[in-house]
């Protein structure tokens, strides 16, 4: 008796009960999904913020936080001529420069580019285009032998007509001028920009926000080489009695003994995005 009403059950509403466990598999199979896909998402943003770049082969930086001009990696501090500190950093505070007087001067016998190869990098705020006719460069660090031109290594921002270039220059033993920039202009004013410039020891390559740029010019030679003495003159933000002085906010500057890979450049963007 019990048996025959199961069966007419089954024959009466059979196919509605198919139904509901087929409804019943696609739930838990989407809920699954979900959570496959919930905790890849997690894991992501986890190593997007886990990753860091190892700082065990910088030779210099400067955070520039906390009205600190130090040096974080042999705390030799620098001299400050005028440049104003700013809270409004892109990492903590920053420092800025007024186009004309500001600069830092680090202290001779700092062997600061006593390297065969390596890497130069910072964040910038560029404020170029208001300053006078004539105002063409914006330095970023200098290394040079006294006066204004005898220019050991110096990087640059150049003003353009519409954004700005990333000029690197050098002479090496006064004798041999070898000149790097972009090819268009790339870092853009009123914004903050992350500027990486590796040299391997056989040439130059320049990254602008994590992307490699097309760049012109001498690409050959050691541009950090150990002829660099160390007693020689190293500004930030100026170029010596031209006064073409940099203009605008320079936050998290890094000097590496070795260049930097493109995974952890674009891993660096991706952390102060």
């Amino acid at each position: 008796m019990i048996k025959s009403k199961l069966f007419e059950i089954a024959k009466n509403y059979g196919l509605v009960i198919l139904i509901l466990i087929f409804f019943f598999i696609i739930i838990i199979n989407q809920f699954q999904i979900y959570n496959i896909k919930e905790d890849l998402t997690l894991l992501i943003e986890n190593s997007k913020e886990s990753f860091t770049i190892s700082e065990a082969s910088l030779v210099a930086y400067w955070p520039f936080d906390h009205n600190s001009t130090k040096d974080k990696v042999g705390n030799s501090d620098i001299i400050n001529h005028g440049a104003q500190y700013n809270y409004n950093g892109k990492i903590g505070g920053a420092y800025y420069f007024d186009g004309f007087e500001n600069y830092l001067e680090v202290p001779k016998g700092f062997p600061i580019f006593n390297i065969d190869r390596g890497a130069v990098s910072f964040l910038v705020y560029p404020e170029l285009s208001i300053l006078p006719e004539g105002h063409t460069n914006g330095p970023i660090i200098h290394y040079r032998n006294g006066g204004c031109c005898n220019d050991f290594l110096i990087i640059r921002l150049e003003k353009a007509a519409e954004g700005d270039y990333i000029a690197l220059y050098a002479e090496v033993n006064d004798s041999i001028t070898l000149r790097v920039k972009t090819k268009y202009p790339v870092v853009k004013e009123y914004s903050w920009n992350y500027i990486v410039i590796n040299q391997d020891g056989k040439g130059v390559k320049i990254y602008v926000n994590g992307e490699e740029k097309e760049i012109e010019g001498m690409n050959s030679g050691d541009w950090f080489a150990s002829h660099y003495p160390g007693d020689h003159d190293f500004s930030i933000g100026e170029r010596g009695s031209w006064g073409n002085n940099f203009k605008g906010k320079l936050d998290e500057l890094k000097i590496w003994n070795r260049t930097l890979s493109e995974v952890e450049i674009k891993s660096f963007i991706n952390q102060i995005r």
